[in-house]
């Protein structure tokens, strides 16, 4: 066989594995993973190294929530692409959702090493310091996303928690704040900005927000909660009964609700 033959057959397989690939990431789109599979498997038959294949591979695994055989095969294409920025991301992710959460910030480390900026892996990596506790690590990388983005949600959010966590309800205020003018509709900002009043003990403000939540979402379980105990704050037993028997039409055996009525009679 000549060069120019061979150079051929190598196009040819390369647009072929190509097309392949293309096929398999609109299928995975799609939620068509049976399908997607074969195509990624076709491609592994002719080249087992693929990248492309072996992170498809890994997506399909991870979205059916087979996070194991997930890691498997995004740990193999990284065997053969050390630093493929897609394995990286799809295996801190497995790891994340496996709540192993030391592991997937070393692998979030590892992507940012190679000068990447990117702010959906830094609110992450951000949350997850967040998770294990460490908490002026995580707020040293969020106050680097809003640098980045003025504002950015999940940064806002974040801070939000972080503060609230650390019984600091003054800042976390602030944050969500900042977060509700963004996104005025936002249930769980909506609560969480009414969960800080409730610590804070500032009632009336409490339920300014939990009734918002409700005209948004009127069996909302956290709203209901926040006026139940509001009202109760303020000693208005009657009102706190109204929103404690409102619960129990959803979830008739919550023990700590019925213990609330019970107070409340």
């Amino acid at each position: 066989m000549n060069k120019e033959n061979s150079r051929e057959q190598d196009a040819g397989l390369h647009e072929k594995l190509a097309e392949l690939s293309r096929l398999g990431y609109i299928l995975i789109k799609d939620r068509r993973f049976d399908e997607a599979e074969g195509k990624f498997k076709e491609i592994l038959e002719l080249d087992d190294e693929n990248n492309y294949a072996l992170v498809g591979m890994g997506d399909i695994e991870r979205k059916k929530g087979n996070y194991d055989k997930s890691i498997r095969f995004y740990q193999r294409c990284l065997g053969f692409h050390n630093g493929n920025k897609y394995a990286l991301i799809g295996l801190a992710d497995c790891y994340r959702a496996l709540r192993q959460y030391r592991k997937a910030i070393e692998i979030w480390e590892k992507y940012l090493s190679q000068g990447e900026t990117d702010i959906t892996v830094l609110t992450r990596v951000a949350d997850a310091f967040r998770k294990i506790k460490e908490f002026d690590r995580s707020k040293e990388i969020y106050l680097k996303v809003l640098a980045i983005e003025d504002d950015n949600p999940y940064a806002l959010t974040g801070l939000g928690y972080l503060h609230f966590d650390k019984k600091d309800y003054h800042t976390a205020l602030q944050y969500w704040e900042r977060m509700h003018r963004r996104d005025p509709a936002n249930i769980k900002v909506l609560t969480s900005l009414g969960n800080c009043h409730r610590k804070l003990k500032t009632f009336d403000q409490g339920l300014i927000y939990f009734r918002k939540a409700l005209e948004i979402q009127p069996d909302n379980f956290y709203a209901l909660f926040g006026m139940a105990d509001c009202y109760r704050g303020l000693n208005e037993q009657e009102k706190s009964m109204q929103y404690w028997k409102k619960i129990l039409e959803y979830d008739s055996n919550n023990k700590v609700i019925l213990t609330r009525v019970g107070d409340a009679y």
